[in-house]
Formats: C-alpha cells, sequence, structure tokens
C-alpha cells in the first residue's frame, strides 16, 4: 500500500510548480479569469472574504481540491491504485490542469495505462492539444511516462 497523504502532498507540489502562482486575477490561456495557482474563477470563484488571496490560502486550496479531484478519480478510474505512483500523478496533475472531464478525454492513453503499456499511453499524451498548449508540464509527463 502506498500513502496517499504523501502522494496528496506530491500532487499539490506538481500543480504549483507548473500553475506558477499569480496574487492578482488574470486571464489564463483559455482566456477564463484565474488567481493563485491556477484557480478558474468561474467553476470556483472567491468570497470577498477570501481576499486578500495569499500564496499560502493558495496552496492550501491546491491541496483540498486535489484531494477531491484524487477521490473522484479513484471512484471513476479505479485501476489507478494499481498504477505506479508517477502514473498516478500525471493522471491527478492532468485532472487538477483541465479538470476529470478532460482527462476523460484521453481513452486510448488511459486504456494503454490499464494494461500497462507505457510507450502506447506516451504516445497518445503527446499526440494531444494539451501536449502542444502546455509545454514543459506534458513533457514531463510524457518522459516519465516512456520511462515506466
Amino acid at each position: 500500500m502506498y500513502n496517499i497523504e504523501q502522494e496528496i502532498n506530491m500532487s499539490t507540489v506538481i500543480a504549483c510548480k507548473y500553475e506558477g502562482y499569480r496574487e492578482e486575477e488574470y486571464l489564463c490561456p483559455a482566456g477564463i479569469p484565474t488567481i493563485g495557482h491556477g484557480r478558474n474563477l468561474e467553476v470556483f470563484p472567491l468570497d470577498p472574504e477570501e481576499l486578500p488571496y495569499t500564496k499560502e490560502d493558495s496552496i492550501k486550496w491546491v491541496k483540498a481540491h486535489i484531494t477531491e479531484i484524487r477521490k473522484d478519480l479513484m471512484v471513476w478510474f479505479p485501476q489507478a491504485v494499481e498504477l505506479p505512483q508517477d502514473a498516478r500523478l500525471i493522471l491527478v496533475d492532468m485532472a487538477y490542469n483541465m479538470g476529470l472531464k478532460g482527462l476523460k478525454g484521453f481513452p486510448k492513453m488511459l486504456e494503454a495505462m490499464k494494461d500497462k503499456d507505457w510507450a502506447t499511453a506516451a504516445e497518445e499524451l503527446k499526440d494531444s492539444k494539451y501536449y502542444s498548449q502546455t509545454g514543459q508540464r506534458s513533457q514531463a509527463h510524457y518522459r516519465t511516462l516512456k520511462g515506466l
């Protein structure tokens, strides 16, 4: 068995690294109002009482959000429990970045992961709009999958 809390912490670090941090509201590349470490304000609006929104607040929110994403992922894709930790971290990060709905748009990659066919999973990731739009993040995920 693995340490779930440790994986949540690792996923939080990964998401914060790739999202970067902005204290002020900004428009993400998709034109969505965002703050902190990629908090989509259309989906997760801030209560005025949460302002000012500090880096520490953002990290706490990312961790709480990742905890929920991970729960939802394990219900929807229970095979994730059997995958190597690095594969689970990739799935959680992708779901953080584009939502579980977005992750569901990778059926061939997910099927290859179920089969532990890492080369195919990596190529399916690479052959996506996500790969061309997310730069270092998706490139790192691709290299990790290729190395499994």
